[in-house]
């Protein structure tokens, strides 16, 4: 699967971008690694402006479905 059409499903933009995707047609599930380029300047809602990115955690969230399937978002987010 070209990952990079998967963008457009959960309306991932910039810095964003789909790394990697993985469908399970017997579980039904579509799972979406998202990432964002390394040097991004990044908002935080306790702070003013973009910041540099030093600590990352994966995090991992349901999603819509996409068609019948369950998806879910592997993101590496800033804490």
């Amino acid at each position: 699967m070209e990952a990079k059409r998967l963008e457009v499903v959960p309306g991932i933009g910039a810095p964003w971008c789909v790394r990697d995707a993985a469908f399970d047609a017997t579980a039904r599930t579509l799972a979406v690694a998202v990432d964002f380029a390394a040097g991004s300047r990044l908002g935080h809602p306790e702070g003013i402006g973009e910041h540099a990115d030093h600590d990352t955690a994966v995090k991992r969230d349901r999603h819509l479905n996409v068609f019948p399937y369950e998806c879910v978002l592997e993101m590496r987010a800033p804490v």
